[in-house]
């Protein structure tokens, strides 16, 4: 099998089971927090310490890379405001992913950055990284009560660098998954024991780029039919993170091995995919420039909706 997506991935996982507090609504959750994160990253790309600072909770960490662990909302405003006066002319934010617990009064985002800075001799360099934020209520609003970064590898840095499975694995899946999912590699060995239901595996051997991706029962049961070329049709909803992208697709023909002329090749970035009764997803668009979701194959017994989070690569 060639087609990196998905080849090879016959093997068993348990079933996910996501359960929400009778009362809350979390997409109206979701949308105040993405909202509150917004806000905090108008006010550090805008240098406004007192919206910085009043985006943390009284009682807040913040993790600086290396560097010891600072805690107060206090002390985050100081940390920022170092950076700012220093060597930071500017920060800007993009690509931020969102999701609230089941009980509505916890979350987390993930953003990438760049920050612009100045070094001693005046040159300019943009730094890339990655800001993690678990988020919590206080009094009624959504506030940071840890803050997380660290820089993002350039591809320089990266292109020889050899790379640890269970680390490539875990790129495909959310922090609260990758914290207690279950990997394993292509030769069926278990790298960690998981509880989620999910199993998570890395980029094929056969593939020098990028493709991890973490799956449920579904859609293993539909992996194993389209390795194998059997018949398929999904019985339940199934859903698969493949949050590090992946090094392409027909968006038309199951079985392509690359781009051609006229076979739609699509690179995407960041997504999920779900199957389900085909019936669901008759209403979707198959035009995968469409701004949302928009079914795959469809027309086969492979047909499944991609849906994009991140941006792609150009």
């Amino acid at each position: 099998m060639k087609h990196y997506r998905y080849a090879g991935v016959a093997l068993a996982a348990a079933a996910l089971c996501a359960c929400t507090q009778a009362g809350v609504d979390i997409e109206a959750e979701r949308a105040a927090l993405r909202a509150a994160a917004d806000a905090y990253h108008a006010s550090a790309e805008g240098m406004d310490m007192d919206g910085f600072a009043g985006s943390y909770t009284q009682d807040t960490l913040v993790i600086p890379p290396g560097e010891a662990v600072i805690s107060g909302r206090d002390g985050a405003r100081n940390m920022f405001a170092a950076v700012a006066e220093g060597p930071m002319v500017s920060i800007r934010f993009s690509n931020m992913i969102v999701d609230v617990a089941a009980s509505g009064d916890m979350g987390y985002t993930l953003a990438d950055g760049v920050a612009s800075m100045r070094g001693a001799d005046g040159s300019m360099a943009e730094e890339p990284m990655r800001d993690f934020h678990l988020w919590r209520k206080e009094d009624g609003a959504w506030k940071i009560s840890l803050d997380i970064w660290n820089l993002a590898p350039t591809a320089e840095a990266t292109s020889d660098a050899p790379v640890d499975p269970l680390t490539d694995a875990l790129s495909a899946a959310w922090p609260g998954l990758a914290a207690r999912v279950r990997v394993v590699d292509w030769e069926g060995n278990t790298l960690r024991e998981g509880t989620t239901g999910y199993t998570c595996m890395p980029t094929p051997p056969i593939l020098a780029g990028t493709a991890p991706m973490c799956m449920d029962e579904e859609w293993m049961e539909w992996a194993d039919a389209w390795a194998n070329k059997k018949p398929y049709a999904a019985d339940s909803l199934g859903i698969s993170y493949m949050l590090a992208g992946d090094e392409g697709a027909s968006n038309i023909d199951p079985y392509a091995e690359g781009p051609t002329e006229d076979n739609e090749w699509i690179r995407e970035g960041a997504h999920l995919m779900i199957v389900a009764p085909m019936e669901l997803l008759e209403d979707y668009p198959t035009d995968p420039d469409n701004g949302g979701p928009y079914v795959m194959w469809d027309g086969s017994p492979y047909a499944h909706l991609m849906v994009p989070i991140g941006s792609r690569e150009q």
